[in-house]
This record gives C-alpha cells, sequence and structure tokens, in this order.
C-alpha cells in the first residue's frame, strides 16, 4: 500500500489563534479587570479580609485513567469519563495573586465541588501567615454565598 498525503485548504471559519503568550496573557488581564471594576471602570471592587478558619480552599484535577491494556479482559473502558478529584488546600503564599473561584451554594461532599456553580471570583492580593488572613478583591462587598474556594491556575498581577 502506498499512502499519500493531501493538504487541504481552511475552512472559512478557522480563526488563527496567536502564539504570542505575551498578547494572550494581556488579553487575560484585560478580562479580569473588566470583571472587576467593570468595562467602563465603572465598578468599586472591595477588599475582603479572610481569617484562615472561615474559609476552606479545595483544588480540582482529571483523575488518570488506566490504559486499555491495563484492564481486566472483556472489561471496556468508560470513554470520557474522567473523574474529576477535589482536594483540601492549605493556605500559603503560592495564592497570592491568584484567582480563586466562589463555590455558589453548599455541597455535602468535597467532590461535589467538582460539579457546583461558580458564584464569582475573587483575587487574592495578600496573604497574611502570621496573622492567619487572606486580602481578597471581590467585586462587590457583600458577603460570598460560602466559604468555600476553588484554587485554579490563574495568576492575575494588578
Amino acid at each position: 500500500q502506498s499512502w499519500r498525503v493531501v493538504k487541504l485548504p481552511k475552512s472559512g471559519g478557522v480563526v488563527s489563534v496567536s502564539s504570542d503568550r505575551g498578547a494572550r496573557k494581556q488579553a487575560d488581564a484585560a478580562l479580569i479587570n473588566d470583571y472587576l471594576y467593570g468595562k467602563a471602570r465603572d465598578l468599586c471592587p472591595r477588599h475582603v479580609i479572610l481569617p484562615f478558619t472561615s474559609l476552606q480552599l479545595f483544588r480540582t484535577s482529571l483523575s488518570a485513567l488506566a490504559p486499555r491494556d491495563a484492564l481486566p479482559i472483556g472489561q471496556a473502558e468508560a470513554v470520557g469519563k474522567q473523574q474529576a478529584e477535589v482536594r483540601k488546600v492549605e493556605p500559603d503564599q503560592s495564592l497570592e495573586n491568584k484567582i480563586l473561584a466562589v463555590a455558589g451554594r453548599e455541597v455535602g461532599t468535597e467532590q461535589g465541588l467538582a460539579s457546583v456553580n461558580v458564584a464569582g471570583f475573587v483575587h487574592v492580593q495578600k496573604v497574611d501567615s502570621a496573622q492567619a488572613r487572606l486580602t481578597v478583591l471581590a467585586p462587590n462587598g457583600l458577603p460570598m454565598p460560602t466559604a468555600k474556594f476553588l484554587v485554579g491556575d490563574i495568576d492575575f498581577i494588578e
């Protein structure tokens, strides 16, 4: 058998994404600024101090699936059924400048956080380990719906 590679033209709906990391970071920062301050800078976010004792931090990750050849004979893997793992995170300096998601409601178990709606986002501005508290910037000064926060990988430096 012989194989031949044929180059096809791009579809009309294809949009090239810039591989420039600097431009992507600037766009992300602009979106976070718009979220916190408003597009017309008409919002006034508030600093909220949260004691470590009054909050719970969690991080989610996808559990690794066993490769097909490692499964018992006759057992088919569940394709697309990766389980989200939720694990508790202790507050430390690595949280500084992170964006945290606020869980939208209380859930019975930690695993329930993997599918809970997000009520909003806060920006961790300062971690004070000596006084055991976080200073976060919230879009408004209203009380948070829960004390459960999901830690992500998004950094934001004003």
